[in-house]
């Protein structure tokens, strides 16, 4: 069968650029953990209780007004005791505590000579050791109108760790280890209130088998061009396409494209095709569950615009 692109360009092309691997870039925005959450346009973030409250509720304030999609903030946020109406009111407490149980671990070490060096006699000794445990507490709650419950997260925040006093690096301060663990608070509540951009590598599939001599080097070639030009190589699996509709990796790769340009619903009918030749394709059912997130992230987004 004849080459529908000249190897030798997709080569040239494939050199021409950095190396990224033999993967395709999805772009998608997935969902809230909160459908109700989501829904909202403002959302109030009012002063927090507890040793650790203040900080919290400034984290999250400074959280959920990152908070975007495709540039435009999601949320319209506003302090407490600013002027305004909030349809959401989000208050809480945090407080960290810290535990510590100390005991000791056994040590040898050669006794030396005048001179300093090693003999064969060993001595023991016990040192000095403390394991910590950190654990941010919190409670918080976000209502709407008329004091209804919209959403609600208990779920602590907890650190480890354990030295000995002869340790060569000094244990974190209680202060970083807290602000990493009000951090890890502000990020999740992030995700739990509204949609999120998110970008990941998905791996083509290669298998050439099934193709003649000059289209199966056409389709390495393509693979290669993932790393330089991901069009030129979603290009070269179309063409192919023509010749080999039932190609599975072909399918497969097409979909990926689909995916990488948008076209969902074009990428979902290959990957249904794929999954109902072979139910235990992995990769194709992955696909498949990319898009449903996608399209509950796209009713979260059409359910507050419609308000």
């Amino acid at each position: 069968m004849r080459s529908l692109l000249p190897v030798a360009i997709l080569a040239a092309c494939a050199l021409s650029a950095p190396a990224r691997g033999e993967t395709l870039n999805i772009e998608s925005v997935y969902p809230a953990g909160s459908n109700e959450a989501a829904a909202l346009i403002s959302i109030r973030v009012d002063r927090f209780g507890g040793t650790d409250g203040e900080a919290l509720a400034f984290r999250i304030e400074d959280s959920l007004r990152g908070a975007s999609i495709g540039g435009r903030p999601y949320f319209q946020i506003l302090s407490a005791g600013s002027a305004g109406m909030a349809e959401g009111l989000l208050r809480g407490t945090a407080e960290a505590e810290m535990t510590v149980r100390r005991y000791t671990e056994d040590r040898e070490e050669c006794v030396k000579d005048d001179a300093g060096k090693c003999t064969p006699e060993k001595r023991k000794f016990k040192v000095r050791c403390q394991a910590r445990r950190f654990e941010l507490s919190v409670m918080m709650r976000l209502t709407g109108p008329d004091d209804a419950l919209i959403w609600s997260d208990d779920r602590p925040e907890v650190y480890e760790d354990r030295g000995c006093e002869d340790a060569s690096n000094a244990p974190r301060t209680g202060n970083s280890v807290v602000r990493d663990l009000v951090e890890r608070v502000g990020k999740r509540i992030r995700i739990d209130l509204a949609p999120y951009e998110t970008s990941e590598q998905v791996r083509v599939n290669e298998g050439r088998k099934g193709l003649a001599k000059p289209d199966g080097e056409r389709f390495r070639q393509a693979v290669r061009l993932t790393k330089t030009d991901q069009a030129a190589a979603c290009v070269v699996w179309e063409q192919l396409d023509s010749i080999y509709p039932d190609h599975q990796p072909t399918q497969f790769n097409i979909a990926l494209c689909d995916e990488m340009r948008g076209r969902d619903e074009s990428a979902q009918l290959r990957y249904r095709r794929i999954v109902q030749l072979d139910p235990r394709y992995q990769p194709a059912r992955d696909g498949l569950a990319r898009i449903s997130i996608r399209d509950n992230a796209r009713r979260q987004m059409a359910a507050q615009k419609g308000r």
